[in-house]
């Protein structure tokens, strides 16, 4: 079952909890509780999170933990029952699919080179007739490349609320929002939703977070460095003194594809003077928009 950097799913005794970032407490892991026994239409199960957000998430088995300053959902090793492997999950799907949703996933695998395994409820089986498809891509060759081909494939159709979602958990105008929209995250393939997810296959040590809080930021920050670093969760640029942290995958776009972004976050330091500026905690929600003359 160890060790979890290929996992994103924990099965528990009567729940099943969502793997979230690469800093993790020793034998715990930030993961909150999506799905929990009952009579629920996921094969007996009831989905607790309705929507990917920091508030959302920490509804419960939150705990106040030193390193991110902050209460976060934990699960311990010692309760986890099961992590399914995305890779075989998929190679059981590609041998012998059993439904519709399954088809599509085969249909999916046919015209995609990257390297990717399957997430969410199709990983547990516990998938219904109406459920998305979860892709996790692993690729490490040119993930940047995975990117920008998934942005212009033109067997995925936009999924337009996708945009009104984000309105609403963000604060941003619909117009603002529209600019951030990206297939990359979340696409129609078939009139089926589909939702990516660039997944690492390493853990950041525990304590990297570490860090105080100095106030609020805003202003205009210009990226160095590769831009493909941006494309994990938490997404992060370097710019200049400051590192920006985003939280919310709404603002991926623009970290990816702009060279200058305008900021709204909260700005911490840590022990050894690094500037970090985050963004989309449940603390602030700020933004990450394009800067012109980088139009999306």
């Amino acid at each position: 079952m160890w060790p979890l950097e290929d996992k994103r799913l924990l099965v528990l005794k009567d729940s099943v909890a969502v793997v979230v970032g690469y800093e993790h407490p020793p034998k715990c892991f930030v993961a909150y509780v999506k799905y929990v026994l009952g009579s629920g239409i996921w094969k007996g199960y009831e989905r607790m999170v309705k929507e990917y957000s920091p508030t959302a998430v920490v509804w419960s088995r939150s705990s106040f933990d030193p390193n991110f300053g902050t209460a976060v959902p934990l699960v311990c090793e010692d309760e986890v029952v099961d992590a399914p492997d995305p890779f075989q999950r998929l190679e059981e799907i590609l041998s012998s699919p059993k439904d519709e949703l399954e088809e599509a996933v085969v249909s999916l695998a046919s015209k995609f080179s990257f390297d990717f395994g399957v997430g969410g409820s199709i990983l547990l089986g516990m998938h219904h007739a109406r459920s998305d498809i979860d892709l996790l891509i692993y690729d490490r060759k040119d993930p940047l490349g995975v990117f920008l081909g998934l942005e212009a494939d033109p067997d995925l159709a936009p999924a337009p609320e996708w945009v009104f979602s984000v309105a609403s958990r963000t604060g941003l105008s619909v117009s603002a929002v529209k600019e951030l929209y990206t297939k990359s995250l979340r696409a129609k393939y078939g009139g089926r939703y589909v939702s990516f997810a660039f997944v690492k296959r390493s853990f950041v040590p525990y304590g990297h977070s570490a860090s105080v809080l100095l106030g609020r930021f805003r202003g205009t920050l210009r990226f160095d460095g590769n831009p493909e670093v941006a494309l994990y969760y938490p997404h992060v640029r370097t710019a200049g003194e400051f590192v920006l942290e985003s939280y919310e995958s709404a603002f991926l776009r623009p970290m990816v594809m702009c060279d200058r972004v305008r900021v709204s976050g909260l700005l911490y330091m840590k022990p050894d003077g690094t500037k970090i500026i985050r963004v989309g905690t449940k603390e602030f929600m700020g933004h990450v928009l394009p800067k012109p003359p980088c139009r999306l």
